[in-house]
């Protein structure tokens, strides 16, 4: 497992959000998420492209990469996607 991230309601936060618990882990290349919000019994792949650097911003917002190869004028060229989640 390369990255690891967990979020939801804290009992420290003096205003309740009464957010669910959501689990992201990048193992590999690929981003699995899990909620327990009684619907998602296992964990769901949520990336297309292979995934990469898995950054902690806060409590509630990460970044992700996504990188693949494109042709341009008949060379490889790597292009890369930052997602916000």
């Amino acid at each position: 497992m390369l990255g690891f991230h967990v979020r939801g309601s804290s009992s420290k936060e003096k205003i309740n959000l009464n957010e669910i618990l959501i689990c992201y882990m990048l193992h590999g290349t690929n981003l699995w998420m899990w909620a327990d919000n009684g619907q998602c019994l296992e964990p769901k792949k949520i990336n297309d492209a292979p995934a990469s650097n898995l950054y902690y911003l806060s409590d509630r917002e990460f970044f992700y990469m996504e990188t693949t190869v494109s042709e341009v004028q008949a060379k490889s060229v790597l292009c890369s996607k930052i997602y916000m989640i």
